[in-house]
């Protein structure tokens, strides 16, 4: 099964091994009288003769109220063609809707302040859950007491009312809460140490020079950049000369006189 936007509906198109892949359109989605330069949506298979479906005019994305709530809902028999439409409207959301062939149901997700409605149905158009959360639960899947999804950065499961919610991973949770997110990387800009002064900077009056570290939006390779010095800087103190400060044992001992020769 595959999908496409078009200007007459959101086809629904199939190709089977008997028909040698050839593809077909078994159904086309949209409504009467509703204008639309294009029919976008998504589309997930419950089983092999069954598909769920959202579908709206493409002008909805760029309204977040039909955007995340106002897409039309359907069931599309593949085998016959046959559409069953739902009476509730549902997100357009990548997720929306979420389908599993073992349990041969699909749920679809609508969202409004701040919170999440879900309705399951099976092949049929029936519904046999209907629930509606607090927070924005995503990419919910239907398993056979409920739903199993996202809410924040928890794994959670929900029962077919909605009102018992059970986090699936209460250590990663925790974990979460005081590391953060994986793959995220926590920000060091603040994050100092002391170093030995730059050259050229003082350290009598004033603390020496920080050192920071770059952030890795402007160096990947996190090295160490000197900060400006915070006090004027030092003239270095004369040093002597190389040959005043020759070791005795490399100069070359004074030329003495001979004795002078005493007569008898």
């Amino acid at each position: 099964m595959a999908t496409a936007p078009d200007t007459s509906g959101f086809k629904i198109i199939v190709a089977d091994s008997k028909d040698a892949y050839q593809w077909r359109t078994v159904a086309s989605l949209a409504e009467p009288g509703m204008p639309a330069d294009a029919w976008i949506g998504n589309a997930c298979l419950m089983d092999h003769d069954h598909a769920a479906a959202v579908y709206a005019p493409r002008t909805f994305v760029n309204k977040p109220d039909v955007m995340q709530g106002g897409a039309f809902t359907a069931v599309v028999n593949l085998t016959t063609g046959t559409v069953k439409k739902l009476p509730f409207t549902a997100s357009l959301a990548y997720f929306d809707p979420s389908c599993n062939s073992a349990t041969h149901t699909a749920v679809f997700s609508a969202f409004r302040d701040d919170k999440t409605h879900l309705v399951t149905v099976t092949t049929a158009g029936k519904l046999t859950a209907d629930a509606t959360t607090i927070g924005q639960m995503t990419s919910a899947v239907p398993v056979k007491d409920g739903l199993v999804a996202a809410l924040g950065h928890q794994l959670v499961h929900v029962d077919s009312s909605g009102r018992n919610v059970k986090d699936l991973a209460p250590q990663l949770t925790a974990h979460r809460s005081t590391s953060g997110p994986p793959g995220v990387a926590r920000s060091r800009s603040s994050t100092t140490t002391e170093a030995p002064p730059a050259p050229g900077c003082g350290t009598g009056t004033g603390s020496s020079p920080k050192w920071r570290r770059a952030s890795s939006a402007t160096s990947p390779s996190h090295k160490a950049i000197p900060a400006r010095c915070s006090s004027p800087a030092t003239p270095p103190e004369p040093t002597a000369s190389p040959a005043a400060e020759s070791p005795a044992s490399t100069r070359r001992p004074a030329r003495t006189s001979p004795p002078s020769a005493v007569s008898s």
